[in-house]
């Protein structure tokens, strides 16, 4: 008769998880620090060119304010001319006015559109206090808390991962590029800097984005294709 160990199923050999493995980490660093410099580069660039004149935007008591230069014409929507407020922030800077209870984008003066992608994206500035596609508008500081615990699941899930996990490490590189992006401006701004319009013709995507929110939303799509592929509610190794 055959000996019952001859029959035994070999055991899977140990996973080798991040934590005992530090150079994968590497490929995580890269990518989060890849998308947040990226993303933090493209608010200050835009927010300096595309409204025709250089904004600055900082926080107030009742929001985030927006500053342009002094002598700067501001028009509303309707083509009147709006005067900006003396301010003693920063000296040649004015900030620019809003309705008592108006949006703060409403403060960004009235600019063309500059197209990126002829029909497909086109870069038009604005402030968003809430989160993805505009939810939770005035809910700053509940924004602040989940993306700082967000911050230390992410660093958790990589630390117990496989090493070799290179795609799943990529991806929740880029959620956490994203969350940290938007974190900086809400701490610093009461409000996230966004700039990406897609299919601006046509309607069909009313939101403007930044590239803070395409990492998050790109990174959390893989994690969950990887997921259900994997079928076993884990990172394939």
């Amino acid at each position: 008769m055959p000996d019952a160990n001859d029959t035994a199923q070999p055991e899977d050999p140990p996973v080798v998880t991040v934590s005992r493995k530090p150079a994968a980490w590497v490929l995580f660093v890269a990518v989060v620090l890849a998308f947040l410099v990226g993303d933090l580069w493209l608010k200050a660039w835009s927010f300096e060119h595309i409204a025709g004149v250089p904004l600055r935007v900082a926080a107030g008591d009742d929001g985030p304010r927006v500053y342009v230069p002094e002598g700067t014409e501001l028009r509303a929507i309707d083509g009147t001319v709006l005067i900006p407020e003396a301010d003693t922030a920063d000296s040649g800077w004015v900030l620019a006015p809003r309705a008592k209870d108006a949006h703060p984008a409403s403060a960004i003066p009235r600019h063309e559109p500059t197209k990126l992608v002829p029909g497909l994206l086109d870069l038009q500035l604005t402030l968003n206090t809430g989160a993805v596609f505009g939810l939770g508008q005035g809910a700053r500081w509940l924004f602040v808390a989940v993306s700082v615990l967000a911050t230390g699941v992410i660093l958790v899930l990589v630390w117990r991962s496989p090493a070799r996990a290179r795609v799943y490490h990529a991806a929740l590189g880029m959620i956490l590029a994203g969350a940290l992006g938007n974190l900086y401006d809400r701490v610093r701004f009461s409000a996230v800097r966004d700039m990406l319009h897609m299919l601006p013709e046509t309607g069909l995507w009313p939101w403007i984005f930044n590239l803070a929110d395409v990492a998050l939303v790109v990174g959390v799509c893989i994690v969950l294709v990887l997921s259900f592929f994997d079928g076993r509610g884990r990172p394939p190794a």
